[in-house]
């Protein structure tokens, strides 16, 4: 399993001063809230592809075969309760969204804010300073990711972020962000 590292104590705060932490990697604790996440949070389940993506924990190390860079937020004082995860993976866009766009870009990102995180406004925080984190180390990767083209919250956290809609499909609408230079 992957090791977690601390990135940074108790520098992603919401609103109201609340602060957490962000690591890079994923301890046991964090591997099995995700787990159990995928099968019992009602909003992860319906809005997400995680009920399969992380099924079992075969399947969750499948997954990371696909070399993932993850980062998790916890509170600053319980840095074994999982609030939210992060990950960036090589990932072609779909070639029919591809051909509508002329960036070039090979890197997606998912989100996930857990029960104990939602409703506090931490979404923008916590992409932020992943977002800062994957950017140091990867400076020129232009980012994409899709949404239920019925998932008005996401779609206003990712606008509200900087990304830029290139793309629906019947049922999906699809993003960029490029790093800011």
């Amino acid at each position: 399993m992957q090791n977690s590292t601390l990135i940074c104590d108790g520098c992603v705060k919401n609103e109201v001063g609340d602060e957490f932490s962000l690591w890079q990697g994923i301890s046991d604790e964090h591997r099995a809230a995700i787990l159990e996440a995928a099968k019992s949070d009602e909003l992860i389940v319906s809005n997400t592809g995680d009920a399969q993506r992380f099924a079992s924990l075969e399947k969750f190390n499948q997954w990371l075969t696909t070399n993932p860079i993850p980062y998790t937020l916890t509170p600053k004082d319980s840095p074994n309760v999982l609030s939210g995860f992060i990950w960036f993976v090589q990932m072609d866009l779909p070639e029919e969204i591809a051909s509508q766009t002329d960036q070039q870009t090979n890197w997606t990102f998912a989100v996930r804010l857990y029960e104990n995180a939602r409703g506090k406004r931490l979404s923008y925080p916590f992409m932020d300073q992943a977002f800062k984190e994957f950017w140091q180390e990867n400076p020129d990767e232009i980012i994409w990711l899709s949404t239920g083209k019925d998932n008005a919250i996401a779609k206003k956290i990712y606008e509200k972020f900087g990304f830029q809609k290139i793309a629906d499909t019947e049922d999906r609408s699809y993003y960029l962000l490029s790093p800011v230079q």
